[in-house]
C-alpha cells in the first residue's frame, strides 16, 4: 500500500501520462477505467485508449437525476478519447439505465462490479479521482457529525452505495463505490487536485492521524496504490 503525491504546475497533463503509462503496462490484461465525475473526467483530454477492445470504461460515482447536464456520464462521453474508439471494441458501462429505480441501479452497479472481477480475476482495475474542497471523494461526503452513518454505509462490504447526501451536494441522490471496493479492488488510482481551495483536503491526507468520516480523502492512505498530482505549493 501507499501513495505519492507529486507537484506539476500542470497536474492534469501530468496526471493523463501516468494514467496512459498504466494503460500500456495493462496491454495484455482487461483493464476495468473507472472515472469520477468534475474535473477529473478532464483527464480524458489527455489520454488514448490503446487497447479498446480489452478496456470497459464506467463510473466511480454517479448523480440519480434525469437531467443529463448533471449526470457524470455526460462529462465523459463527450470526450473525443471515448468516442473515437467507441467503434473498435471499448465497452461502456454507465450507471443509469432509464428502466430502472434508484434501489434497482444500485444493485445494478453493485452486480456489474462484481461480475467483472469474477469473470476477470487478473484484470486490473484503475480509477480515475478527483476530491472536493470538503476532502469529500467520489460520492463519499464527510461525516463529521455521524461516524456510525459514514461506517454503515461505505464500510460494511458493499461495494456500491446509493443514499441521499442532503444538503451537501446540489444533486442529493448519489450512487458511488464504497471505500471497501476502492481499498480492496482497485489497483491503481490516478488522483488529480488542483486550486488553493483544496489545499486543507490535501493536508488532511498528509497528516499522520485523522478521521476518514470527517474528511474522506484520508481512505488514500490505505488503497493499495495511489498517484495524486497537484499544483499546490507544500
Amino acid at each position: 500500500m501507499g501513495y505519492v503525491v507529486m507537484q506539476s504546475e500542470h497536474p492534469l497533463e501530468t496526471a493523463g501520462r501516468s494514467l496512459m503509462n498504466l494503460l500500456y503496462k495493462a496491454h495484455n490484461r482487461d483493464v476495468l477505467l473507472l472515472f469520477s465525475g468534475g474535473s477529473a473526467a478532464n483527464v480524458l483530454n489527455h489520454i488514448d485508449i490503446p487497447n479498446p477492445q480489452q478496456t470497459t470504461i464506467s463510473l466511480v460515482d454517479e448523480r440519480f437525476t434525469i437531467d443529463p447536464k448533471h449526470q457524470n456520464i455526460t462529462l465523459i462521453e463527450e470526450h473525443d478519447s471515448i468516442r473515437s474508439v467507441l467503434d473498435q471494441g471499448l465497452k461502456f458501462q454507465p450507471v443509469l439505465h432509464n428502466n430502472l429505480s434508484f434501489e434497482e441501479t444500485v444493485l445494478y452497479q453493485e452486480s456489474f462490479l462484481r461480475n467483472w472481477r469474477r469473470k476477470n480475476p487478473y484484470g486490473a482495475i484503475f480509477a480515475v479521482l478527483g476530491v472536493g474542497a470538503d476532502a469529500h471523494t467520489a460520492g463519499m461526503f464527510p461525516y463529521p457529525e455521524n461516524e456510525p452513518e459514514f461506517h454503515a454505509l461505505f464500510e460494511n462490504g458493499a461495494w456500491v452505495r446509493g443514499y441521499d447526501v442532503g444538503n451537501k451536494s446540489e444533486n442529493p441522490l448519489r450512487i458511488t463505490v464504497t471505500k471497501t471496493f476502492l481499498q480492496e479492488q482497485v489497483d491503481v488510482a490516478v488522483v488529480y487536485i488542483t486550486g488553493e481551495e483544496k489545499r486543507d483536503a490535501l493536508m488532511h491526507l498528509l497528516l499522520p492521524f485523522g478521521y476518514t468520516h470527517k474528511t474522506p480523502i484520508r481512505l488514500f492512505r490505505n488503497m493499495k496504490r495511489i498517484f495524486l498530482y497537484t499544483d499546490i505549493k507544500l
